[in-house]
């Protein structure tokens, strides 16, 4: 339909109400269609409302972090509690800085508005062996890295195992310590994943973390000398409005 409005005339008031009153016009031509005005392309960004309702700022870990399976051991696969996996902080396994978590505007994924919160993960990982304090260190084929992400629903912490990802460590047998310590992965580890209503047992999503871990094939050696070092790790999610079928 045509949109008519009324022209601000020379004297006329520049205020809230006269600019309301204009806009006002403007909406009810936009909204006020016929079945005979609907067709291909009618509607445009101003009837529809955008897919996306939520884009939290994007927050990242750039340093070289260090986690060590004395902290961080890797139970076993969608294992609980929670708190047996280390969040991914700016300190690293340390803990004390900012973990790798965003917080976003309580989103209920059992509302039929919404197709559920799209999250986006992905992690460096720098190295990944044995680095013992004296001599060499074992065959690193032999660790694990683990990442996965977690959602806080109500007042609860919820693992979302089918999200676990591992990265394996180089076969290295270096001669010293010194040497072993100059290798290095530089694997990427990407999570992608849609947090739905049965992941959670709470309709309340508001924050969402990166978590990791180590796994040995193993018990040789310190779990203090097993270490994971991250370089940069970025998460992101968008809460998706549209019903799932």
């Amino acid at each position: 339909m045509p949109i008519t409005y009324s022209r601000i005339s020379n004297g006329d008031a520049f205020d809230a109400s006269s600019l309301n009153t204009s806009f006002s016009s403007i909406e009810t031509s936009l909204n006020g269609l016929t079945q005979a005005d609907v067709a291909p392309e009618t509607f445009g960004r101003d009837h529809l409302p955008g897919l996306v309702v939520a884009v939290p700022t994007p927050i990242s870990q750039v340093a070289v972090v260090e986690y060590t399976r004395a902290n961080a051991a890797y139970v076993g696969w969608g294992h609980t509690p929670v708190t047996d996996w280390d969040t991914i902080n700016t300190n690293g396994g340390a803990g004390g800085g900012t973990d790798l978590e965003l917080t976003i505007s309580a989103v209920d994924p059992t509302d039929s508005k919404y197709g559920g919160v799209l999250v986006f993960l992905n992690a460096q990982v720098q190295a990944l062996r044995d680095f013992p304090s004296s001599g060499p260190g074992e065959p690193q084929n032999e660790f694990f890295g683990i990442f996965a992400i977690q959602v806080y629903a109500g007042s609860s912490w919820f693992h979302l195992a089918r999200t676990e990802r591992y990265v394996r460590g180089d076969i290295l047998t270096g001669a010293t310590a010194a040497t072993q310590s100059l290798q290095s992965l530089f694997f990427d580890i990407p999570i992608r994943t849609l947090i739905r209503a049965s992941d959670v047992s709470n309709n309340s999503i508001t924050k969402i973390r990166a978590v990791c871990a180590i796994a040995k094939l193993d018990s040789a050696g310190t779990a203090a000398d097993h270490k994971l070092q991250l370089k940069r790790c970025t998460l992101s999610a968008i809460a998706l409005q549209g019903s799932l079928s």
